[in-house]
């Protein structure tokens, strides 16, 4: 089994591949089993759980994630495998921005209950990860941060 020691969890994560139900499978198809080894842990389900870096859904068809068993703590595979440092990224060229699991990590004496705005796309969050520059207290959330291709700041409806 494919394990991972992230950042935001005490415990290794385990990876666990997804199959989703299809209502039209036939015996054929369910003998192909091209994702998973005979090891691996598997879940025939169509929603999973929430990642607790982005906070959205975890569903079948991201077709896996890490999992602690013991702590029904999941991530994304995409979210787990964010680089902590971004390094001259489009929107905030000018200083490095870090990965961290809260405001919190970056600054102790902020008010954690306090929700903060993605400078990018003006969206408030609280209690998951963000992309932040302590120089310039610029914050932006993680879809914005991996958005490949930017046009620029969203313009108002």
């Amino acid at each position: 089994m494919e394990q991972l020691v992230h950042f935001s969890h005490m415990h290794p994560l385990i990876l666990v591949y997804l199959q989703s139900n299809h209502n039209n499978e036939t015996s054929d198809e369910e003998d192909e089993d091209e994702g998973a080894h005979e090891n691996d842990f598997v879940v025939k389900d169509n929603h999973v759980g929430q990642c607790n870096m982005c906070k959205e859904h975890i569903y079948s068809f991201h077709l896996c994630y890490y999992y602690c068993k013991d702590c029904d703590y999941s991530l994304h595979k995409f979210c787990a495998e964010l680089p902590n440092i971004l390094r001259k990224h489009p929107l905030h060229p000018n200083h490095n921005l870090t990965l961290s699991k809260s405001f919190q990590d970056s600054n102790p004496v902020y008010d954690f209950d306090h929700e903060l705005t993605c400078c990018i796309c003006n969206l408030k969050w609280k209690y998951f990860c963000n992309y932040h520059c302590s120089v310039c207290k610029f914050n932006m959330d993680i879809t914005c941060a991996t958005i490949s291709q930017h046009n620029g700041p969203p313009k108002p409806p």
